[in-house]
């Protein structure tokens, strides 16, 4: 038994997402957006680059790119990678990019961009947008929360990634439910009792790392480079 425990594809919100499109109600889809960021790791080891082998779009580009394969079904296949990266703000913390962008062509013609960040303040910034040829969903985890508010004093946890407790702040409440950590979990659990098999298989984790490689590639080249499976 196997399987890729990408928290994304679990998130309530990008399951229904998912739904509205398997329901016919955005029609096909042609583009999507996705963006993870915030203002750099806690682990000390994200920022070696020689440990990790790359930098913001290794840690946060896995995220978008399995949330791309989701909403765009995973029979239609990344075919080309383009990338960009740069390192503008760390320079004395890391040698590798604090800021990529990720486009990604399918084998159906439409195209994703993934936006990877680790200088974005306020806090972890998780997005989607699916545009179709008949209309389009927009996802917003962390900037979209219920509850904001301003306050002189520290009010205690805030968001992960958060810059601050104090002022405006944006509290996203059931955290680990939001993201999709409790979902992911008991799916996987599931699986284990039942013996059936996960629909995020050690394959999605694999064609993930396939993509990611080539938008290695791609930002040393400057050019698009095509997936081999």
């Amino acid at each position: 038994m196997h399987g890729y425990a990408e928290t994304e594809v679990f998130a309530p919100c990008v399951v229904k997402a998912r739904q509205v499109i398997e329901s016919g109600g955005i029609g096909r889809v042609v583009w999507v957006r996705s963006r993870e960021s915030h203002s750099g790791p806690h682990s000390p080891h994200f920022w070696d680059v020689e440990k990790t082998g790359g930098g913001a779009m290794n840690d946060l580009g896995c995220h978008c790119i399995e949330a791309a394969r989701y909403f765009y079904g995973k029979e239609d296949k990344v075919v080309e990678v383009m990338a960009w990266g740069a390192n503008l703000v760390h320079h004395k913390k890391t040698k590798g990019e604090d800021n990529a962008l990720l486009a990604l062509k399918f084998s159906s013609g439409g195209i994703a961009h993934c936006e990877l960040s680790w200088t974005t303040k306020g806090g972890l910034d998780l997005r989607n947008e699916i545009h179709g040829s008949d209309g389009s969903i927009f996802t917003d985890v962390t900037r979209g929360t219920p509850i904001h508010m301003f306050t002189s004093r520290s009010g205690g946890y805030v968001i992960e990634k958060a810059d601050t407790d104090l002022g405006w702040t944006r509290p996203l409440p059931e955290e680990a439910f939001a993201y999709g950590y409790q979902a992911e979990m008991r799916h996987f659990v599931e699986c284990v009792r039942d013996g059936t098999t996960p629909r995020e298989t050690y394959e999605d984790g694999w064609v993930v790392n396939l993509v990611l490689d080539a938008g290695y590639r791609s930002m040393r080249s400057g050019r698009w480079v095509r997936i081999k499976y």
